[in-house]
């Protein structure tokens, strides 16, 4: 990236075992010019800052190791060679991952060289899965129009895990990058959120948020750390498979989201059961539990105490829904008050606070 500012609060507790400057030939991967540290340390600390009240980043106990390869004020073809030199680096680092949020425009400007095939940052790439590491890349942030694909080098290798932006709703940025490639290969692979993600920036320790592919690509690294962890002989194609087999569109992949929104969990191999809910909460005309659908058939139960655990009302559903309307089970209104919810169902029971704060 473009440099880190790694004297902040989000990377006290960073694991870092190297660090390399190619554009100046040193190690130290800060910069005088906050600017040019800006975008690197932004990036960096979604994937491995932790400070709790303010950042954790999905993979805060991996071990890193820095490149600083991007120069911030002018855009030059010997960039995508320090990119190559930071790839081949990492390699010899043992790295398992690279996470960059980098990609080559200026001077690939025929179409072909889009091709998975052809770009040196590119080959790269795709030689750096060969041999197990894989590259995480941003899809770029110049929109989505098929016609006109507005991918990044290198985004476009089949072997590089490309990622677009969406929203925290999974819908995707407008200005998410997308191929086609130009052999006609679907990217990006997957989306994650990379519009007002959590961010911290450089000297001041300041926390704040980022919007771009950019930042994106970290998360989903960090989802691959995080599965490499649990399987640590998963090959780079393996992850790609995995992330795409699991996203949401997995069965219906398309631009400008590929297979879709990443679902951690389940390419963990997570079954994740949804938390049984009382909303609103505060509540003053009615509560409504709701549990999972495959709960639903069964004979479940409600029962609403108050906090001294004085039974108010009891009864029984089947349907993944009950609602409550502050009465007791002799149909008398209740107090305001907090109240205890105890759900049971055929899986599982939990407890549930909820304040009751009627409107007369």
């Amino acid at each position: 990236d473009t440099g880190f500012s790694l004297d902040i609060d989000a990377f006290v507790h960073l694991h870092l075992i190297a660090t390399r400057d190619f554009i100046n030939g040193d190690d130290d991967v800060g910069d005088g010019d906050s600017a040019q540290m800006s975008h690197g340390t932004m990036t960096l600390s979604t994937c491995g800052g932790l400070a709790p009240g303010n950042l954790i980043g999905v993979a805060p106990g991996a071990e890193y190791v820095l490149a600083k390869t991007e120069i911030l004020i002018k855009e030059i073809r010997v960039e995508e060679d320090y990119w190559v030199a930071g790839l081949e680096w990492a390699d010899s680092m043992g790295c398992d991952l690279v996470s960059s949020s980098l990609g080559y425009t200026d001077w690939h400007t025929n179409p072909s060289d889009y091709d998975g095939n052809t770009a040196p940052a590119t080959i790269a790439a795709d030689l750096a899965a060969a041999r197990g590491l894989l590259v995480v890349n941003a899809a770029g942030n110049g929109g989505c129009d098929p016609l006109h694909p507005s991918l990044v080098i290198p985004a476009d290798g089949d072997s590089v895990l490309t990622v677009g932006a969406s929203d925290f709703h999974g819908a995707i940025a407008g200005f998410s990058s997308c191929g086609p490639t130009f052999d006609g290969r679907i990217k990006p692979d997957v989306v994650a959120p990379g519009v007002n993600v959590r961010v911290a920036h450089p000297r001041s320790g300041q926390y704040g948020s980022g919007s771009g592919t950019s930042f994106a690509t970290p998360l989903v690294t960090g989802v691959c750390a995080l599965l490499l962890q649990k399987n640590p002989s998963t090959s780079p194609y393996a992850l790609i498979q995995t992330l795409r087999e699991t996203a949401t569109r997995a069965d219906t992949p398309a631009i400008p989201y590929g297979w879709g929104l990443i679902q951690a969990a389940e390419a963990a191999g997570i079954v994740r059961v949804p938390p049984i809910e009382a909303w609103p909460n505060p509540a003053s005309s009615k509560v409504t539990i709701v549990i999972s659908y495959d709960e639903a058939a069964g004979e479940n139960i409600l029962r609403v105490f108050t906090v001294a655990g004085q039974p108010v009302f009891d009864t029984t559903f089947n349907s993944s829904r009950v609602d409550w309307y502050g009465l007791t089970s002799g149909r008398n209104r209740v107090a305001a008050g907090i109240y205890l919810f105890w759900v049971k169902t055929s899986k599982r029971e939990d407890l549930l606070k909820v304040a009751w704060l009627p409107n007369e």
